[in-house]
């Protein structure tokens, strides 16, 4: 499976250089599926990306408008046969049910690594101070499961929409890749959001027990930490502002790597 084989060469890069220990039992379901489900997430946004190389620079609406040229200075404009293309829309909808089910392993992890008993680690991860500082992250997975069921809410199949969509006769069938790419930006907005919440309970996980990240992560480790810094138990704090600031860095860091 190449798929497969990119997602776990890209975990054991991203671990080298981390602990060396292993523990005497295993991790939870979420934890030891990881690499498949990261693999199958890897083979929807192949295909995605292999379709839109195939569809955007092909006519399949109508009309189809060429912008201006020297001998058609308003730009031309062609009526075609086609509407949208069939292949727009699955693809879409794959991308969506990924964002949804990494959500969910999100969300799986951040409770886990704040249950002592499985991880582990010191329980919610505190340093055991008086005042229960870090009640706020120990509660975060909670959001976590909203935006997990706002995800799944959106991984629903994309159909062919069942009512007309004009006056006119011809057009009884609207474009269902709208309907698609909405649900689909709604997933992926709502699997960053729990990906924060996340990462802020595994930079918990590290400064609680005196841990470096592995070299690859460190530069990350970093750039959570100064949106949500490390939770004591002398100054509590709502962390809500914090993980939406990652969220939003997430997304910044998206973007430009896909600009660059």
């Amino acid at each position: 499976d190449p798929d497969a084989g990119v997602a776990l060469a890209r975990l054991a890069s991203l671990l080298r250089g981390g602990a060396a220990e292993r523990r005497s039992f295993q991790a939870p379901v979420s934890f030891r599926i990881l690499p498949r489900v990261l693999a199958r997430a890897h083979r929807a946004l192949r295909i995605a990306e292999e379709t839109a190389s195939a569809i955007l620079p092909a006519v399949t609406d109508n009309p189809v408008y060429l912008p201006p040229s020297a001998e058609h200075p308003d730009g031309q404009s062609f009526s075609t046969g086609g509407y949208h293309d069939s292949h727009a829309v699955p693809a879409i909808d794959a991308l969506t049910r990924e964002w949804a089910d990494l959500a969910l392993i999100a969300e799986r992890h951040a409770t886990k690594l704040l249950d002592g008993t499985i991880s582990g680690l010191p329980d919610k991860l505190s340093r055991g101070g008086p005042a229960g500082g870090t009640v706020a992250l120990a509660y975060a997975p909670m959001a976590s499961v909203g935006f997990l069921e706002s995800a799944r809410s959106a991984a629903t199949t994309t159909l062919l929409p069942g009512a007309e969509g004009g006056a006119f006769g011809q057009d009884d069938v609207v474009s269902p890749v709208f309907q698609a790419w909405h649900k689909h930006e709604r997933a992926a907005l709502s699997f960053e959001r729990a990906l924060a919440v996340l990462a802020a309970v595994a930079s918990q996980a590290l400064w609680v027990t005196d841990r470096a990240a592995p070299p690859a992560l460190a530069p990350l480790l970093e750039e959570i930490r100064t949106s949500v810094p490390p939770v004591d138990d002398v100054a509590p704090r709502t962390l809500g502002h914090d993980c939406g600031r990652l969220a939003e860095a997430f997304r910044a860091r998206l973007l430009a790597s896909i600009a660059g």
